[in-house]
């Protein structure tokens, strides 16, 4: 499944890598999202075998991956985005891997930068507040440009969370495999090569909640604030009440020491823009949410103390805090 918005200069790799793989049948599927640089056009010209869904305009992340999944006929659906290109043996470790253990739900990818010259993952942990961590555990999600996913599974789970446009519904994703009792694990000899943000405005600069070696660090009102209604949205779906009952309050803490900094250093639109707003977006569609909790309580197979043992025990965001102070600042 590869996503593709304005990514013409990244296909020819993209889909080159795809048609020197080692597995043997391999269905592929680019969900355009309404793009103006003739994307469609070379696709269809010189990667005939490619199965195109056009959509007129920009849906967002997370519709067009579930597009690309109902799409989809194959057992097992590898998310891709379209500045990745593929190691020619990806797809064959990651469908050995998965056949090796029928409770494993998830294989990450390992995520290198585009030329190959810098590690980035091979998935990630998570805290208690949705916020992605690095940890030396089984991974608890993997990044959603290389996630390998049974598709009745993903089907099963409802896919991707259509609410969450993008940010954090990968974390969503392996937070609800991890629910249904199954493995998310690390494929270390399926490499992908990732241009971290080459179509989303922030090419060769990790900029979000995943990547802390930045040039310099920036806030980004649009990217924040999707990154708090998210986490709101993911405790609140996942949980059970009585986790919630300690979760919320300590989330609530962490928030309100955040925007203290901000109103402190005079930053009072970060607050507003960012933080108001991901309230209120989570209150406004409470009922939305609550209708999400009940279909997920209803099929989880692991209890929330299980769910809780895999994650870590460090705020994500405190983590995030201590690198950045480590990072040199770029005037």
């Amino acid at each position: 499944m590869i996503i593709n918005w304005n990514g013409k200069k990244y296909l020819q790799k993209c889909f080159g890598s795809i048609a020197r793989q080692t597995y043997p049948a391999i269905e592929v599927i680019m969900v355009d999202n309404g793009s103006a640089d003739g994307s469609i056009e070379f696709t269809a010209e010189k990667f005939p075998w490619v199965k195109i869904v056009r959509n007129r305009e920009n849906l967002g992340y997370v519709i067009a991956k579930n597009q690309a999944a109902n799409a989809a006929r194959g057992v097992y659906l590898f998310s891709l985005d379209s500045d990745t290109h593929l190691d020619p043996r990806c797809v064959e470790e990651m469908v050995n891997l998965m056949e090796s253990d029928a409770a494993i739900g998830i294989c990450c990818a390992h995520l290198k930068s585009y030329d190959g010259s810098e590690e980035l993952s091979c998935g990630f942990g998570c805290d208690f507040f949705s916020t992605a961590t690095y940890n030396d555990k089984e991974p608890f999600f993997s990044d959603g440009a290389g996630i390998f996913i049974r598709r009745d599974l993903y089907m099963k789970i409802g896919g991707f969370d259509e609410a969450h446009f993008m940010y954090k519904e990968d974390i969503d994703l392996g937070w609800r495999v991890n629910m249904m009792g199954n493995r998310v694990v690390g494929a270390e000899k399926a490499i992908v090569y990732h241009m971290s943000g080459g179509v989303s405005g922030v090419e060769g600069k990790r900029l979000d909640a995943h990547w802390h070696k930045a040039e310099r660090y920036v806030t980004n009102y649009r990217r924040r604030f999707l990154g708090e209604k998210n986490s709101l949205r993911n405790m609140l779906k996942n949980y059970r009440y009585g986790t919630l009952l300690w979760v919320l309050p300590c989330y609530g803490l962490i928030s309100l020491a955040e925007i203290a900094i901000f109103v402190l250093s005079g930053q009072l639109k970060t607050v507003k823009e960012c933080y108001l707003k991901a309230y209120w977006w989570n209150i406004m569609n409470f009922p939305d949410t609550m209708r999400a909790h009940r279909r997920m309580q209803e099929l989880r197979r692991a209890g929330d103390c299980v769910i809780l043992k895999k994650m870590d025990k460090r705020p994500g965001k405190f983590l995030s805090f201590m690198k950045m102070k480590s990072i040199p600042v770029v005037k």
